[in-house]
């Protein structure tokens, strides 16, 4: 087990992976149940949706609600760094401060709203990429973060397909954000995002 396994107070000593409510102690049966159960709390979102504010708060609530009954932190923001490859997550330090900035910004533009057909994936892939870039939990940032913005796109008349997103694409295009090009965000939102009006 690696210095930072040993050392991350979300993973459980004698197993090597993540402290459940499900006392599941195989990584592979752990990710078995957890997508499971996940993707029923995701699908009840369409019927019975998180309420909140779009902010902070509103993306905790969303998390507890996902994850609630797999994690005894789920909703709580996460105490260790986060980083994948060449990306580092916000800092634990400035978490709440660089969280209450983006989505005060995000109340300024109206929730984006007002935005027409072709603006909105542009100003979309800009608060995706930021909240990735926040990265708020220990576990579960993408499909929270995913969740989040199909409330929020419900709220002008708007839907997201993230069935027929690439993951790989998903990911590159992330990465592209973060070292400063949405472009590449844009266009893949952009064929993900339908109107119903």
């Amino acid at each position: 087990m690696s210095y930072e396994l040993i050392n991350d107070p979300y993973v459980d000593r004698s197993t090597g992976i993540l402290r459940n409510l499900l006392e599941i102690s195989s990584s592979s049966e752990l990710a078995k149940v957890e997508g499971d159960i996940t993707g029923i709390q995701i699908a009840s979102l369409a019927e019975k949706p998180v309420e909140g504010n779009f902010d902070l708060d509103h993306l905790q609530a969303i998390h507890r609600r996902i994850f609630g009954s797999i994690y005894p932190w789920a909703g709580e923001l996460r105490t260790v760094e986060l980083d994948r490859d060449s990306t580092k997550f916000a800092s634990v330090e400035y978490l709440p401060q660089a969280a209450k900035g983006l989505f005060n910004s995000l109340s300024e533009e109206k929730y984006l709203s007002s935005l027409s057909d072709e603006d909105y994936p542009v100003r979309l892939a800009h608060y995706y990429s930021e909240v990735n870039i926040l990265h708020p939990f220990r576990e579960g940032n993408g499909r929270v973060q995913r969740a989040f913005f199909s409330l929020l796109a419900a709220q002008s008349g708007r839907t997201i397909a993230w069935d027929r997103m690439d993951p790989n694409d998903n990911v590159s295009a992330s990465v592209a954000a973060y070292n400063g090009d949405e472009s590449y965000l844009v266009k893949m939102l952009a064929t993900l995002v339908s109107s119903n009006n």
